[in-house]
């Protein structure tokens, strides 16, 4: 049972840490570390702390750390019974059952992945009937209760104040493991509690706006900005990984902190603050943490799509190679854009979209020897990468304008031809393998005095109180019928500048909208009616400049960079 009781450490210190991973687990990922030498790690650990605390102000912080030590100690005996009271073959299963969950999709070491494994264990064993867990189950309550105590005392320097709410969060998420969304709803409160604090919004005012105060105490500064970071980044891959609420939704109701008339996220950081962070030897969890596509960047954020599993499907830097990315890193080749032998030039992917059932679209674009206008295909792969269909589009381009693809749940395509400004909308007849064109429609309106650029234009299909389709410009989103009507504009308020991409939540029925206004982006989210929901400040980091929105009918929604990508909902 050692696999446990190292999840419950992983856990624990993950939060008390100043830095995403303390001393104490990386002694822990050392395969040969017993279950009694675990113990006195966690318990050599809580002494060190409370032996740098004194003095009467602080009986509640040393009571809070004497009854986390308790707990962590009767939950470590809480499991060696009951591995003693199971017989080696269930003992052996429910060890490799641990250790599958807590190496799945973001590595074997991850802290979260640590506790997603011991939450799983905990619910699902006898553990919870016997006396240590119950025992253990009170003293987390009183470490708690003790925190609260602690956290309140305007007398204690704001250090303690942070240790305070480590210890609350932590205490709350080991007090009720089998219930990780209140759990996570109580700690997003003490988190709100601590940002409050005018230390902290000093501390973090300080640290963007520089100033006279910014030359002195430096150390002190980014320590105590770094305990605040990591909690939160702590506790919100907690959130992202236990509970059910979109990320979309979650980010957007994280407490912030306030500096003045603006205010600092710490989920989604700055970039001059995380560079300085970085310098104390802090591990950045960013948004983009949940795919990494390492040496291999994608063509474009453009070129990218979602499966209904939340993987990615990318077009590569070759514009030929379509790869298959996973959260845990693992990718392959799905398949090759089409190649014609005798086709004197190709232009590359023009449009990318996927299906219900995961069927991948792709248009590519060749031009003859002896033509000077480009023919356009389309082709279809089955989510495995075989192809289904290619068949020629009933439509020539001179230029290279361009062109946008959308599909909807029931299989009807659409297909913009930027040059010509005309809408194809129709279906694939695998009889005659062809595109049979259903109705056609000018959308003279997106092109902004007379031109429209193929990187400021999106085509998507909603069906939200019927089928719609939804296509923008860089300042406007329109909402047509399928008749070619405009039912709605939407145009997007001047303080948050252009827009970038456009996709449909089809869980929530909302469209989001990702702008820019430099030097960062905006999450925008809007009803069908126009009206604006949410709008989340995105940040300036690098990757997110050059991202775009993708979503799937089946619900996730995906952020995909060059490098990175988040996934907003699964």
């Amino acid at each position: 049972m050692s696999e446990v009781v190292t999840g419950v450490v992983k856990l624990t210190f993950g939060f008390l840490a100043n830095k995403i991973r303390s001393g104490i687990v990386e002694r822990l990922k050392d395969g040969d570390v017993t279950d009694e030498e675990c113990r006195r790690l966690i318990v050599r650990e809580l002494d060190d702390i409370k032996s740098k605390l004194d003095g009467l102000a602080r009986s509640s912080l040393l009571s809070s750390l004497c009854f986390l030590q308790e707990g962590m100690n009767g939950l470590y005996q809480s499991l060696i019974q009951l591995d003693s009271n199971e017989n080696t073959a269930e003992s052996t299963g429910q060890a490799n059952l641990l250790e599958a969950a807590s190496s799945r999709d973001t590595g074997s070491d991850s802290p979260i992945n640590e506790a997603i494994a011991l939450i799983s264990t905990i619910t699902s064993l006898k553990v919870r009937s016997n006396d240590h867990f119950k025992s253990a189950i009170e003293s987390f309550k009183l470490a708690r209760e003790k925190a609260a105590e602690a956290f309140c005392n305007e007398a204690l320097s704001i250090e303690d104040r942070i240790q305070a709410s480590q210890i609350r969060m932590m205490a709350r998420i080991l007090e009720k493991l089998e219930h990780p969304d209140a759990s996570a709803s109580d700690c997003l409160q003490y988190l709100q509690q601590l940002h409050d604090i005018g230390a902290i919004q000093e501390i973090f005012s300080v640290l963007i706006e520089g100033g006279i105060k910014s030359r002195f105490n430096k150390t002190k500064r980014l320590n105590n900005a770094s305990s605040v970071q990591v909690m939160n980044q702590v506790l919100f891959e907690f959130v992202k990984r236990l509970t059910k609420p979109s990320l979309v939704t979650r980010i957007s109701a994280w407490p912030t902190i306030l500096l003045g008339e603006k205010s600092y996220h710490p989920v989604l950081g700055e970039e001059r603050i995380i560079e300085k962070l970085k310098g104390t030897g802090m591990q950045v969890m960013s948004l983009g943490s949940d795919f990494r596509f390492h040496d291999e960047n994608i063509y474009s954020g453009f070129r990218s799509v979602v499966n209904s599993k939340g993987d990615i499907v990318a077009l590569t830097r070759d514009k030929r190679t379509f790869k298959f990315f996973k959260p845990s890193g693992e990718s392959r080749i799905l398949c090759e854009a089409p190649n014609e032998e005798h086709e004197s030039e190709y232009f590359g992917v023009t449009a990318m979209d996927i299906d219900a059932e995961d069927n991948l679209y792709v248009i590519t674009r060749f031009r003859g020897s002896d033509d000077q206008s480009r023919s356009m295909k389309l082709s279809i792969f089955d989510e495995n990468g075989n192809k289904k269909l290619e068949c020629p589009l009933p439509f020539h381009q001179g230029s290279l304008a361009g062109g946008c693809m959308a599909i909807n749940k029931d299989g009807k395509i659409a297909i913009l031809n930027c040059e010509g400004k005309i809408l194809y909308i129709g279906n694939i007849c695998m009889e005659l393998n062809s595109f049979e064109i259903d109705k056609s429609f000018s959308l003279e309106e997106l092109y902004v005095r007379g031109y429209l650029s193929h990187a400021s234009i999106t085509i998507r299909f909603s069906n939200f109180n019927g089928t719609k389709i939804i296509a923008a410009n860089r300042y406007t989103v329109y909402i047509y019928t399928e008749d070619g009507q405009i039912q709605r504009k939407i145009k997007i308020p001047e303080e948050h500048g252009c827009i970038e991409s456009v996709a449909i939540n089809h869980v929530t029925q909302r469209i989001l909208v990702q702008t820019c206004q430099q030097p960062g982006r905006s999450l925008l989210s809007f009803s069908d009616t126009g009206e604006l929901i949410d709008s989340l400040c995105l940040g300036s980091s690098e990757w997110i400049r050059y991202a775009a929105l993708t979503s799937h009918p089946k619900g996730p929604v995906v952020l995909v960079g060059l490098r990175k990508a988040a996934l907003l909902q699964l």
